[in-house]
């Protein structure tokens, strides 16, 4: 599956001239263990509702840089995941669904799970682990709506390649 899954990324980075959004997804709500370490004091640590609002979450593909996951920071500026020095890999992708893992060497693991449910709601999961050596360590799943989720580019190679 993996050499599938590094197959079709390369062939489509050959493939696209132009950044191309897959999905476009919108606010986020879960849940979060927050670990008392850092900035996290006693009192704030533990098990808390967290959510992502007033942002956005793009999964976005460009023949320069592949994959990658644009979002709002807290400063509300749109921010790359690749440009903040992560790395962007798929790590499963079905005719309805692709996830990829982001990863900020040393520091954070994202995964994002782009997805239309059986029925016909397009969604995403987002898994966050910020260890303890972070300013605000955490473990954290969300959960959001997408307004935007497109998976023909990837399912027409897959069609082509069978």
């Amino acid at each position: 599956m993996k050499s599938v899954v590094v197959g079709l990324v390369g062939s489509l980075v050959a493939g696209c001239a132009m950044a191309e959004p897959l999905a476009s997804c919108g606010d986020e709500k879960g849940m979060a263990y927050y670990v008392t370490a850092g900035r996290v004091t006693p009192d704030a640590g533990g098990w808390q509702e967290d959510a992502i609002t007033g942002g956005s979450v793009t999964l976005d593909f460009s023949a320069a840089n592949g994959l990658d996951v644009l979002f709002y920071d807290a400063k509300k500026t749109i921010q790359s995941a690749k440009g903040g020095g992560a790395e962007v890999k798929p790590i499963a992708l079905g005719e309805k669904n692709i996830s990829v893992l982001v990863s900020y060497k040393g520091n954070t693991a994202e995964i994002y799970d782009f997805y239309e449910n059986d029925l016909g709601i397009q969604e995403f999961a987002h898994l966050v682990l910020k260890p303890a050596n972070t300013l605000v360590p955490k473990a954290a799943v969300y959960v959001g709506q997408c307004k935007f989720f497109d998976l023909t580019l990837l399912n027409n190679y897959l069609n082509k390649n069978k």
